[in-house]
């Protein structure tokens, strides 16, 4: 099952691999779209219990990802440490 989803993923990607292909396939996706989605925005509270079930799951390994960069060095600066001890509180809870 796993070895057929990341075989259809990586067809996806295939036909999505230039811009004018993302652009077609992601015209019709809003901003509001993806946010309601995952988490996003300031909240680290929220941040950090959107990835309790992967951890519950036993993950050891999430990536956070803060996309773009106009924000990228705020995030490093005020988010980062703050959001991986609510991370790590998660872990030993």
């Amino acid at each position: 099952m796993v070895a057929a989803m990341k075989k259809a993923a990586c067809a996806i990607l295939l036909l999505l691999c230039g811009s004018p292909a993302f652009a077609g396939a992601s015209q019709f996706v809003r901003p509001e779209d993806v946010a309601s989605s995952m988490a996003c925005g300031p909240d680290l509270d929220e941040l950090a219990e959107s990835a309790r079930a992967f951890i519950e799951a036993g993950y050891t390994d999430i990536a956070i990802v803060q996309v773009g960069d106009e924000g990228q060095d705020d995030f490093l600066a005020q988010a980062a440490g703050p959001l991986l001890d609510k991370l790590r509180a998660l872990d030993r809870g």
